[in-house]
């Protein structure tokens, strides 16, 4: 494969020769910063990530038919690779070969990772002459770079990695100085904000800290009349993220004056949109595609961060007023999050099943939908007699959205066990399938990724069913039968079930060490990296 000489180079498309045209147009302009001949010190490098590509067959193949998600990623990320001409993956690799910058051809592997699920293939490379290099790592499109570098990994389940990623790719911004001079390029305000926010959002998946200081950082956000309201929202989002952690991350239990103080920001926030963007209903009835995308998104972003300050306070299982409070708070905000995630999903199976940005929310959805279950289940409640009635539809819409979710889960994974959405559906399905047929005297581990490990126990002796509704619930519904990897219907659920949580979502004293010294626990925290292994199993 020889760069600069390429085949690609001479066979551009008619369709695309108005992108190339910009291209050529912007090219002395880049070349200021990045010439096509690179020095000669970045030589090895250039070579390494070269032998890294596929076959030109290989490559056409994936330009043909595995390019797909293209667009609808760059729109998500704010075109964190490639420039505005780039209408598809091939122009982006034309211009690639065109410029000859290694980080560009590290993009472009990054793109050819995920378009064929192949982490194992590319992403050494990348993480070797790029991560592992400052001065290619700190250019622009090293950023850049770096901004994809941190979703492959994520989509690699090596969330570890993302995170270290992008806590060295915001150094690189602070020792440029790049934190307080974004401001004065686009591009440079661009980069800013995507690994700022990456950063926070990596860091609360996880359940880490932060690694960039606000107060050191410009982060003017222009009005919404000045700035487009999505960008808007997005931001100050991403800075409420931080307080969100600062809560979590306390080595005191977070308070739900506090917890409740979060949740009326991000209200505030929100209510700079205008009315009913976010009305789930609303959003069904978009005809526009990408709009009904974009506010899906924006929706479940919200209710993300709603539903993570409460975990704690739902999770801890105790009785009383503010448990109660914050049990209901957590719950809502999860099942409007699956909601979102939902009508992606549903409203055109075909296009999320190819959508990178939609694959990545899978261990959002999956937290989501532990939480739900775990209410369904009766956990930290202490429910009146009189309310167990009332609680059978809720029960039933609980259960549908769950087996909805497991549905969609195992479409996004495209029958491959191993990736991020297959490991997540496994997950949720071992914890729905070990619930159910539990038997008496029996006890379940499930260790839940970005979660924490759920134990189910089930105590000997004689029982009485405790809710009426279960008792009915005999037959599978039309929604499971349409999954391939349908499970039990459930039986009763009886008064001798007990559920315990240990994770990090919980102030326990002893978990700490538990981490440290359990393997299961720690499993639920640092996914296998190995290319091929995805969670532990157990």
């Amino acid at each position: 494969m020889k760069l600069l000489n390429h085949e690609l180079i001479g066979r551009v498309p008619e369709v695309e020769k108005e992108a190339s045209q910009q291209v050529s147009s912007q090219k002395s302009k880049r070349n200021k910063t990045y010439p096509s001949h690179q020095p000669t010190e970045h030589a090895e490098a250039l070579k390494g990530l070269l032998a890294a590509l596929p076959t030109e067959p290989e490559m056409n193949g994936i330009f043909k038919t595995k390019s797909g998600w293209w667009n609808s990623w760059r729109e998500s990320f704010g075109l964190s690779w490639g420039d505005e001409g780039d209408s598809s993956l091939e122009v982006f690799a034309i211009r690639t070969f065109q410029t000859g910058h290694p980080a560009l051809v590290g993009s472009l592997l990054l793109c050819f990772a995920l378009s064929t699920g192949d982490f194992a293939n590319y992403l050494s490379s990348v993480e070797h002459w790029i991560l592992n290099n400052d001065e290619l790592a700190g250019s622009i499109y090293g950023l850049q770079c770096l901004m994809g570098l941190g979703l492959c990994f994520m989509s690699s389940l090596q969330p570890r990695r993302a995170w270290a990623t992008y806590r060295k790719a915001n150094t690189l911004l602070q020792l440029a100085g790049i934190h307080r001079t974004h401001r004065k390029s686009n591009s440079l305000d661009t980069i800013f904000w995507q690994l700022f926010s990456a950063d926070r959002w990596v860091s609360l998946l996880i359940g880490l800290p932060y690694s960039v200081p606000e107060n050191l950082c410009d982060l003017y956000i222009p009005p919404p009349e000045e700035e487009s309201l999505v960008n808007f929202h997005y931001r100050h989002l991403s800075i409420l993220t931080g307080r969100v952690i600062d809560c979590l991350q306390s080595d005191k239990s977070p308070t739900l004056s506090t917890v409740t103080g979060v949740d009326e920001k991000i209200d505030e926030i929100t209510a700079h949109l205008p009315f009913g963007y976010l009305d789930l209903e609303q959003i069904r009835r978009c005809r526009d595609a990408k709009d009904r995308h974009t506010r899906a998104f924006r929706l479940a972003h919200v209710h993300s961060l709603k539903a993570q300050p409460y975990m704690p306070l739902f999770l801890q299982g105790a009785q009383g007023d503010k448990q109660e409070y914050s049990r209901m708070a957590c719950v809502r905000s999860a099942r409007t999050l699956l909601e979102a995630y939902l009508l992606l999903h549903e409203s055109d199976p075909a296009a999320a099943r190819t959508d990178n940005s939609i694959k990545q929310s899978a261990p959002s959805a999956l937290t989501a939908a532990v939480i739900v279950f775990l209410n369904m289940l009766g956990y930290g409640r202490n429910d009146a007699a009189g309310a167990v009635q009332e609680r059978a539809a809720e029960k039933v819409y609980d259960d549908g959205l769950i087996e909805r979710t497991l549905i969609a889960l195992n479409s996004w994974s495209e029958d491959q066990p191993g990736s991020l959405s297959g490991q997540c559906h496994a997950t949720l399905k071992d914890l729905v399938k070990s619930s159910r047929g539990l038997h008496k005297g029996e006890r379940r581990e499930i260790v839940v990724p970005y979660f924490g490990r759920v134990t189910v126990d089930r105590k000997e002796g004689p029982s009485q069913a405790a809710d009426p509704w279960l008792e009915t619930s005999s037959g599978e519904g039309p929604l499971l039968e349409s999954n391939a990897d349908s499970i039990a219907a459930w039986p009763a659920l009886y008064d001798d079930f007990y559920l315990t949580y240990s994770g990090p979502w919980t102030a326990q004293d002893d978990y700490v060490g538990g981490l440290v010294d359990n393997a299961d626990a720690a499993a639920a925290f640092d996914w296998i990296a190995e290319p091929g292994h995805g969670f532990c199993q157990y």
